[in-house]
């Protein structure tokens, strides 16, 4: 994992504002509990109301995927990896699947 994938992981799950180069991190202004991600502009990930969303918006690249990864790391809830230009999400426990572009993910705590 990149440093800049741990750091603005990091920030991202402490509730921490953080740019650095093309990654942002910000806080929802009305509730300290909504985060978004965003790298190159593009919205990555999100929190709100204890729900996570991560998606790579179309871009199937080695650093959204890295960042993504940092972020199902940090969970331990598996990780996306690619074969035959193809993006796959495998869980913990079960089979890999197609990753279809986006998933969420239940938090019950942050």
């Amino acid at each position: 994992m990149r440093k800049i994938t741990e750091r603005s992981v990091n920030a991202f799950f402490n509730g921490e504002k953080y740019a650095c180069d093309n990654m942002s991190i910000n806080i929802d202004m009305f509730d300290d509990n909504d985060r978004v991600m965003r790298l190159h502009g593009n919205v990555i990930a999100w929190i709100k109301n204890s729900l996570l969303t991560i998606s790579d918006c179309g871009w199937e690249t080695n650093t959204t995927k890295d960042r993504l990864n940092g972020i199902l790391d940090h969970l331990s809830k598996g990780y996306i990896f690619q074969k035959d230009y193809v993006w796959y999400y495998q869980p913990i426990k079960g089979d890999a699947k197609r990753f279809n572009g986006s998933m969420e993910i239940k938090l019950w705590l942050i």
